[in-house]
Parts: C-alpha cells; sequence; structure tokens
C-alpha cells in the first residue's frame, strides 16, 4: 500500500499547491522489481494507487522512473540486460492502470538525467522514449553539486552551464512543455548566493521550462557528514535571494 496518498493529495491542494509525484521501483536482492512489474505482481497496487489519484481530480504531476538514463537506478537498462525496451514496457504497463481508471488529471512527465551513465549508443535517454502519447512534459534535471569530491574531478557548474545546452537540445527533440523536475546548488566550491541570482537570470530567458522544482535536501558522504548541502535557507542571505527573486518574478509574471 501507498503511505497516505490520499491525504497528502488533498493537503496539497488545500494550501493551493500541486504534488510532484515520483514513482520508482527499488532494488531486489534476487532479480529486478520492473520484471515483476510486468508479470502481475504489482497489479494490485497500481491499481489502487491510479486509483486514488483518479478519484482526487485535480491535476497531478506524475514522475515515473526518472533518471532512467542513469546506472544508479534499477528500472534502468544497464541494470534490464542493456535492454530499454523493457523500461519503455514498464512505463507504457504502467500508465495502463491511470488510464483504465480514468485518470484525465495525471500530467506526465518524463524525465531522463542531463547525462547518460554509461556513456553509450544503448542508454541514450532518446532509447527511453515512449512515445509522444505518454508523455505531457518532459522533465530535466542537472545539478550544480560543487567540488566536495574535487578528487574524482568534480567541478563547480553555473546555472547557465548546466541547463542551455540541455535546454536547447530540447526544444529540438520535444515538442511538449519543459519543467526542471528538481536541481540545485551546492555549496563548496563557489558562492551560492550568486548562482542563484544567476540562475534567476537566465532561466527567465528559456521561456519553454514552465516550472522548476528545487530540491531542498542534501548528500551524505560515507562518514554521515553533509557532502553537498542543497538547502534554499542554507542562510538567512540565501533565503532573503529567494524571496527577493521569487517575488520579482511573480510581480512581472515571469514564471507562471
Amino acid at each position: 500500500k501507498h503511505p497516505n496518498l490520499k491525504q497528502r493529495l488533498d493537503t496539497a491542494y488545500d494550501h493551493n499547491k500541486v504534488l510532484e509525484l515520483t514513482l520508482q521501483t527499488t532494488w531486489k536482492q534476487d532479480g529486478n522489481m520492473v520484471y515483476d512489474i510486468l508479470d502481475g505482481q504489482y497489479d494490485e497496487f497500481l491499481r489502487d494507487y491510479a486509483q486514488v489519484v483518479a478519484d482526487f481530480g485535480h491535476p497531478v504531476l506524475f514522475r515515473l522512473g526518472n533518471e532512467m538514463n542513469g546506472d544508479w537506478c534499477p528500472y534502468s537498462s544497464y541494470n534490464t540486460s542493456r535492454d530499454t525496451t523493457m523500461y519503455k514496457e514498464f512505463y507504457k504497463y504502467v500508465y495502463s492502470f491511470f488510464e483504465k481508471a480514468g485518470a484525465q488529471n495525471v500530467i506526465w512527465i518524463w524525465n531522463p538525467n542531463c547525462a547518460s551513465f554509461p556513456n553509450f549508443n544503448w542508454n541514450d535517454e532518446m532509447m527511453y522514449y515512449p512515445g509522444d502519447k505518454y508523455v505531457d512534459i518532459v522533465g530535466m534535471t542537472a545539478y550544480n553539486t560543487g567540488t566536495y569530491y574535487a578528487s574524482t574531478g568534480e567541478k563547480w557548474h553555473e546555472f547557465k552551464e548546466l541547463y542551455e545546452g540541455l535546454y536547447y537540445d530540447y526544444c529540438a527533440k520535444f515538442q511538449q512543455p519543459l519543467m526542471i523536475t528538481e536541481f540545485s546548488s551546492a555549496s563548496m566550491g563557489g558562492d551560492k548566493n550568486q548562482w542563484v541570482i544567476n540562475m534567476f537570470n537566465t532561466i527567465k530567458d528559456y521561456d519553454r521550462i514552465k516550472a522548476a522544482v528545487w530540491w531542498d535536501g542534501c548528500d551524505w558522504d560515507a562518514n554521515g557528514n553533509v557532502a553537498r548541502s542543497y538547502f534554499m535557507d542554507e542562510t538567512p542571505a540565501l533565503l532573503d535571494i529567494f524571496k527577493k527573486y521569487l517575488k520579482s518574478s511573480w510581480d512581472k509574471d515571469v514564471y507562471a
């Protein structure tokens, strides 16, 4: 069973918010959960999940199996016999439950990672594209991870470095609206305050990006220390920058 899905949907709606739901498979000791789903072992869960969302009736952003071109995801083709067909069939199979439930309120987000790992032709993000019927929004994900792991080649990247090439590439490939489904900047290696200012000044030029979600959290290292601090309220000054630019954007109706 899914934890409190109806309550989460209702609470978001009561606060005039739209949820971005993300559904992923998890790792198993034996086999791969993608195969089990296609074998019908999770039909009851999916039927119930889709019905709850359909009964809610209000718009819901739904992201299934994001970053699928990254080998850290159990549903990546790297972990399903190097065969991207498995992901596409998994995606369409889950889609069918929402279709049967009459969930017309679902906005489907297909969301690869900004780069493929490993970077082979068979793992290119387009190999995972299920088709226009199944995709309402194309999601984008790229982080400024900072330099905590500089010894492994990690570098500081400005927002424009991360998104300009990706944006124009996706504009050429897709007709759907674009959305940054998750992004953030770490602190180590540069000026995070200025990064956020630069981000606001740059994103306004990308008019096909209709929404952007800041991931307010952190990554931990092997010893339990914060490796990448992605917090929005890391300092009062940073929070003030967000307040200032979001208010300005809202007033100018730049970011709908």
